[in-house]
């Protein structure tokens, strides 16, 4: 089952991530539109890393992202408390129209600072907010927020759902290390790709032969091939 946890998660394995040049990014070119702006990308990224997206949505433009979640009555006013996993809303020059997007990563009181994650945006004030070169975690006041989308996690797809057990709360990469990398190998063995491990094993270091096993699994399995472990392959390796 896709969470809150599981989605702040995984926007939080992009902080200092950096574009290239015009807008070059990961996110605009998993979705489909590089050289893009890519705020609202990122977030349906990492929605999709943490088997939230039904919930969250796949969107590429602000406003219709609002759209998305006021016509399901998902949609909370800029003056109400914030949640972990709400996805923010603002409005810079106050015309009603969403111009960039975050996810809020600590609950906030109305008229408290609200700490996000945001991609396509700048570490500080100066640059710009709504295109800026990277995924920094800011923290903003609430003059400019337009509002929150509310998604409702946990009511995603049978796949998503079978993720959040046991998922350690982070995505699993090459360089991670310990009891989570241990417990993906051990489940690759299980499924018949221990070959791919050897002379290795489980030994809790996921390095370029534990990569491969992963995406070997994720082709077979017709997962998006990326060799990272979140939510939703951890779901189809535990299974």
């Amino acid at each position: 089952m896709g969470t809150a946890d599981a989605m702040i998660a995984a926007a939080t394995a992009d902080l200092g991530y950096q574009e290239g040049a015009g807008n070059d990014s990961k996110h605009g070119a998993w979705y489909g539109l590089n050289h893009n702006p890519w705020c609202d990308m990122a977030v349906s990224y990492w929605a999709d890393r943490s088997g939230n997206a039904e919930a969250v949505g796949r969107f590429a433009y602000c406003p219709d992202h609002v759209e998305f979640f006021r016509d399901r009555g998902q949609w909370v006013d800029a003056d109400s408390a914030a949640r972990r996993g709400d996805v923010v809303f603002y409005d810079w020059d106050e015309d009603g129209v969403a111009d960039h997007v975050g996810l809020v990563v600590e609950d906030s009181a109305p008229g408290h600072r609200l700490t996000t994650v945001e991609g396509n945006t700048s570490p500080g004030d100066g640059g710009s907010q709504s295109n800026g070169d990277g995924c920094y975690r800011r923290s903003r006041p609430r003059g400019s927020v337009l509002g929150f989308g509310r998604p409702p996690y946990g009511s995603s797809s049978t796949s998503a759902a079978r993720a959040a057990d046991g998922y350690p709360g982070q995505l699993i990469r090459n360089g991670s290390t310990g009891g989570p990398v241990v417990t993906v190998q051990q489940a690759l063995i299980h499924h018949g790709y221990g070959e791919l491990l050897e002379p290795w094993g489980a030994d809790g270091d996921f390095g370029d032969a534990t990569e491969q096993g992963v995406c070997s699994f994720q082709e077979d399995r017709s997962i998006e091939v990326d060799g990272v472990v979140g939510p939703v392959t951890w779901g189809h390796l535990m299974a």
